[in-house]
């Protein structure tokens, strides 16, 4: 995989499947590589996560087999020692070929480094020097693993990873791995750190350093610690949801739930609210039949992730996508440009010379499930707000539902701000009295 390349969620599924094999038999596969059973709280270790079998275990390694002569069993400052660590192993599509060792000589922090190198001249896949363990002491937190690593002659890429997993391994609950970021060719000793939340329905927490290609890699200095909202999240599924806007016990209506009624709200924006068949707001309000958004103003299909059709008397053409944590609208309405960009921080929303540019408040009590935008005329005066919700903060929302509510609340600020009326998310429309 190349470094920038979109993260394919089927190679996410299967290294998510691999995990999960991994979970349920990973004290076997740690000792069969020369470790141990997996710590069951890094934050208690005051050393770092990895230490040699012969500095942690020294009785237990007295009471196996001696190795052959030609393996050196006790590390000194010169030497690259060919053992596993406890807790620590190599995975990933290609592990075979990729082999770890030991480094005392060429750590860049602390005693010693892993050194993860490629056996082979052509790789047939990536090698992860990892481990797992429960997300028990970690749920409803967000957690930052760092380390040092360097690199030499890396032909594709390297990074830390780190990933999130609930009952279904195939599809993570948070999950960062350097892509955008990636480390190249040389690289000089560096920390680097992925920071992901921890949803309460997490079961496993994996992490380590993934190396893809030919090269070579080293990591010391890891940590693992807790940290609080004011360290940026660096998940590269979860966006506004990521960074714990929107965290709930499960999906907020995908569409799929019988008792979610044509009346209820499972996302908004501003006072638009939508659910899967419904989009209202008045006479811009919009009803899904045969596959086509219709309403007074609306004529709009959807064709993977872009819409198009008409929208309050304009022809109009809209990609949604996601670029790292902002979710971002492209097209065109009428004769002008649209772009729309939506993130942790800030709404920025443009069409031709009109534009609305709003800050995320983090200091108002919101519903949970919205991110609030806001802006003051640098007094105390606000002059446009702009709420957020449910649907429409997902990493993958519906598509026109979510083109259509932000057409709809316009790229310019309101008359009043106070003005604005929506059922919340999960609950039913009544009409204003």
């Amino acid at each position: 995989m190349r470094p920038g390349q979109p993260l394919h969620r089927a190679a996410a599924a299967a290294a998510g499947s691999l995990l999960l094999a991994l979970a349920l038999g990973v004290c076997g596969v740690a000792r069969a590589q020369g470790g141990g059973p997996v710590p069951a709280d890094p934050r208690a270790q005051q050393k770092p996560l990895y230490q040699p079998a012969a500095a942690q275990a020294p009785a237990q390694q007295q009471q196996q087999q001696q190795p052959p002569e030609t393996v050196e069993e006790v590390p000194t400052p010169s030497s690259k020692v060919a053992v596993m660590p406890p807790g620590w192993f190599l995975a990933g599509l290609a592990p075979h070929h990729y082999e770890v060792t030991l480094d005392a000589q060429s750590a860049c922090e602390g005693s010693r480094a892993a050194h993860v190198r490629s056996k082979v001249d052509q790789p047939a896949g990536y090698g992860t020097f990892m481990q797992i363990f429960r997300a028990d002491d970690y749920r409803g937190k967000r957690v930052r693993y760092s380390a040092v690593v360097r690199t030499k002659n890396v032909q594709g890429w390297a990074g830390l990873f780190m990933r999130v997993d609930g009952r279904d391994a195939a599809h993570p609950l948070a999950f960062d791995n350097m892509q955008t970021r990636a480390l190249v060719g040389d690289t000089p000793c560096q920390r680097h750190e992925v920071v992901l939340d921890v949803p309460r329905q997490a079961n496993f927490i994996a992490l380590g350093l993934m190396l893809s290609g030919t090269g070579d890699a080293w990591v010391g200095g890891v940590r693992f610690d807790v940290v609080d909202s004011s360290v940026a999240s660096t998940d590269l599924l979860g966006g506004v949801l990521g960074s714990g806007a929107f965290v709930v016990d499960g999906p907020a209506n995908l569409g799929f739930q019988p008792d979610v009624t044509e009346d209820q709200a499972t996302g908004r924006v501003g006072g638009v609210w939508f659910n899967r068949v419904r989009v209202e707001n008045g006479q811009r309000g919009a009803r899904l039949k045969d596959g086509v958004w219709h309403g007074v103003f609306t004529d709009m299909k959807v064709n993977g992730r872009t819409v198009e059709g008409t929208f309050d008397k304009r022809e109009g053409r809209f990609t949604v996508s996601r670029e790292g944590q902002v979710t971002r609208v492209l097209g065109t309405w009428g004769k002008y440009p649209v772009d729309i960009r939506m993130g942790p921080d800030r709404l920025d929303m443009r069409w031709g010379e009109r534009e609305r540019t709003l800050t995320r408040t983090k200091t108002e009590t919101v519903d949970p499930n919205c991110v609030r935008y806001v802006r003051s005329d640098g007094g105390l005066s606000r002059i446009d707000q702009l709420d957020v919700c449910g649907e429409a903060l997902v990493p993958v929302p519906p598509v026109a539902q979510l083109v259509i509510a932000l057409l709809a609340n316009g790229f310019e600020r309101p008359a009043r701000v106070d003005s604005i009326f929506a059922p919340n998310v999960g609950e039913p429309h009544q009409e204003r009295r």
